[in-house]
């Protein structure tokens, strides 16, 4: 019989080729998501939106009622505790009966809680004579808008207080505020915080006890929450606070 004789070498021979462990993991990608799928089979999440909580008003945050008859022209101003005019509203023969306003301001923003508001209604008739009312201070509620940007959501920091006070787990502001963000926003996406208040004292300790009510709500990254800080001496004694998405390149804290 002839000589058998095998020219193979071990080390090269296809399927037995030996790796080094970067290219054994590198031959099938892990799967990060299935475990967390199967996961949620048996286990709730914490951060399930809750599109039906109703903490946040919605649409108009005030009505005016004017009946008044013969007049030629009229204007509404909308004016808070600071004496500036958030909103105006003319037109010409009988003012509706009912007026809304859905608190956004002259200049497109968002009118703050916290403030005390007020109306004065002003008409003339065809002889030029003037009647004018004054109406009676009325606080504005926590309410929410929808903007191309995601959620806005605008509260005063004693209704912030308040309701986290009432409460054994989280507040119903907190849990709505962060169920919007989770429903409406990318979980990569930073949700800003800002703190209006007569100190950046009292305006940081606002911010931060905020961010820790809604740090483990949210979705995502829990360094995710940036805070802006205003101060305004004129602001309400608790502060005010405003609720937006933010882009990421605005991530991080921004300060006065």
């Amino acid at each position: 019989r002839p000589e058998l004789s095998f020219d193979i070498d071990p080390e090269q021979a296809p399927g037995v080729m030996l790796d080094d462990a970067l290219d054994i993991l590198d031959r099938t990608l892990p799967d990060l998501a299935a475990p967390f799928m199967k996961t949620s089979v048996h286990t709730a999440s914490d951060n399930t939106p809750h599109p039906w909580l109703d903490a946040y008003s919605v649409g108009e945050v005030a009505r005016f009622t004017a009946a008044m008859e013969s007049v030629a022209s009229w204007k509404l101003q909308v004016v808070d505790s600071r004496g500036e005019t958030a909103m105006v509203f003319v037109g010409q023969g009988n003012p509706p009966t009912e007026i809304p306003w859905d608190g956004v301001r002259l200049d497109g923003t968002a009118a703050a809680p916290g403030y005390t508001y007020s109306f004065v209604l002003e008409a003339r008739d065809e002889a030029g004579n003037q009647r004018r009312f004054v109406g009676e201070g009325f606080p504005l509620p926590a309410y929410r808008r929808e903007t191309a940007g995601g959620p806005e959501l605008m509260v005063s920091g004693q209704q912030w207080l308040d309701d986290r006070d009432r409460q054994n787990g989280p507040s119903a502001l907190a849990l709505a505020a962060a169920s919007w963000f989770n429903l409406r926003s990318p979980a990569n996406d930073p949700v800003r915080i800002t703190v209006t208040h007569r100190t950046v004292v009292e305006a940081a300790q606002l911010a931060e006890l905020v961010a820790d009510n809604m740090r483990p709500l949210l979705g995502g990254d829990p360094a995710r929450i940036a805070t802006e800080l205003k101060v305004e001496p004129g602001s309400p004694p608790a502060g005010t606070l405003h609720l937006t998405s933010a882009r990421e390149n605005d991530r991080g804290q921004t300060g006065l």
